[in-house]
């Protein structure tokens, strides 16, 4: 690791923290998402939103995204269309996973993600049509997607597709 950044982005964080509040009194649907980047220390020191399943997860860039992301904030509008789980803003638990995405040999950048799962969606089967979470009632959406293609939960993908559910909290700069 060469350098870690903390993003401060007032308006980014107004957007995230009212969508937060509103996914926490609405709840997570009894759906409590552990994942594997979450360590003691980001409890005590970042406070997630359980109430709303907050996480904090890798998103892996290349460098010329860097400087978009933290001053704009992710958009699914330009999200790749080719996903497994549609036109969305992917995540990982895995850094590995999200490495592989950011097409570079001399540096590498990861996004350390505050991530709103709020009520998930769990999937086996790749659906790359999506442009929203699949229905979770006949009258309410899921907020996310949690994909794991094949049988192995090593490699998860979390996918939301409403940039207001993420906070590019670090950047983390990395030369293998």
């Amino acid at each position: 690791i060469r350098q870690i950044q903390r993003v401060e982005n007032p308006r980014l964080w107004k957007e995230y923290a009212m969508k937060r509040a509103s996914m926490a009194e609405i709840g997570s649907g009894g759906r409590r998402v552990n994942v594997q980047s979450m360590k003691e220390w980001m409890r005590l020191m970042l406070h997630p939103q359980e109430a709303a399943n907050e996480v904090l997860l890798f998103h892996g860039t290349p460098q010329q995204n860097c400087s978009i992301i933290t001053e704009q904030g992710f958009d699914e509008r330009v999200s790749n269309r080719a996903g497994h789980f549609g036109t969305g803003i992917y995540f990982a638990e895995n850094c590995t996973k999200s490495l592989s995405y950011c097409r570079s040999d001399d540096s590498r950048f990861l996004f350390l993600t505050r991530v709103l799962l709020g009520d998930p969606h769990f999937t086996q089967q790749a659906n790359s049509s999506l442009r929203r979470p699949p229905n979770s009632s006949s009258t309410t959406l899921h907020d996310s997607v949690i994909g794991t293609p094949g049988r192995s939960a090593a490699h998860r993908e979390f996918v939301t597709y409403d940039r207001t559910q993420t906070y590019p909290e670090f950047l983390i700069h990395i030369v293998p």
